[in-house]
């Protein structure tokens, strides 16, 4: 897969392990057909975020147990965010474990943080945290 070689995988195997510490959630509103502002925050204590790069395969521990296919690699992008905080943007076409298609996107910031965005037809969650290193 394109993203091996990227910051993506820093360390050797291909096992990238986040813990979530907040999510928000976006919602798109069918009458006005525009997006919702992000939700608060909510932290998280128990959430782990695994990308197995070999399987091609998402998993994030939470409620739902949510489990996702990696389909397809659509871009590998570079950006700065409104602080002046750089980050690179992965960006995957995926299905999820009842076979619902949908867009996963990894934003890697230079601070560390990392976000999950699960990007659904009529809603979006985007999880936040850091690497765990093995």
């Amino acid at each position: 897969m394109l993203f091996l070689s990227s910051a993506l995988f820093a360390q050797k195997d291909s096992l990238l392990t986040i813990k979530a510490e907040a999510y928000s959630v976006m919602l798109y509103e069918p009458d006005s057909q525009t997006w919702s502002d992000w939700s608060e925050w909510t932290a998280l204590s128990s959430v782990i975020i695994k990308l197995d790069s070999k399987a091609y395969f998402i998993t994030i521990s939470n409620d739902a147990n949510d489990k996702f296919k990696i389909l397809k690699v659509l871009a590998v992008t570079e950006g700065v965010d409104e602080d002046g905080d750089g980050f690179e943007n992965y960006s995957f076409n995926a299905v999820n474990k009842e076979g619902n298609l949908l867009d996963l996107r990894f934003k890697l910031f230079d601070s560390g943080v990392i976000h999950l965005y699960c990007e659904y037809p009529k809603i979006i969650y985007v999880y936040s945290g850091n690497r765990i290193e093995f």
